[in-house]
């Protein structure tokens, strides 16, 4: 009789679908719009004198202005990036322990999904914050074998 029962059927946490929040999809919107805006920063630099080509433009005073300008500005959005890492982060850990309290839920499982996702929001946001730091270390690089006589 015993052995007419089907085997113990399992099921991989894994695999579970978890619904994307509304506040993940602007994030991810956030960074994809920073890395558009940087890539578009760097082929303009690359249209003015392109990467093996910067000895024509040693003595424009017009595009050494505009890439100090322009570092300046890739700056700025490396730091808009953090404060949206960090308003992000902050966020989506208040609501997701909220949630966690309110189903009374305190197992591994919720605490685990949470860690993992904000695992991910970091990631993401560091690789725009090297790809924006890259394009500025680049464009400094510029700067100074243009100031260099």
């Amino acid at each position: 009789m015993l052995q007419d029962l089907p085997p113990e059927v399992g099921w991989d946490v894994r695999t579970i679908y978890v619904h994307v929040p509304a506040s993940w999809r602007i994030y991810v919107l956030f960074l994809l719009t920073v890395c558009i805006v940087t890539l578009v920063k760097l082929l303009r630099v690359w249209l003015g004198a392109l990467p093996f080509r910067l000895s024509r433009k040693a003595g424009d005073g017009a595009y050494l202005s505009y890439l100090q300008t322009l570092a300046t500005s890739l700056n700025h959005w490396i730091a808009f990036t953090y404060l949206g890492l960090g308003t992000y982060v902050g966020f989506d850990v208040y609501d997701a322990f909220g949630r966690i309290l309110d189903q009374k839920l305190l197992g591994t499982y919720a605490a685990l999904a949470t860690v993992q996702q904000l695992a991910g929001a970091f990631t993401m946001a560091l690789a725009v914050i090297l790809f924006a730091f890259l394009v500025r270390w680049h464009v400094v690089n510029r700067i100074a074998h243009l100031q260099t006589p």
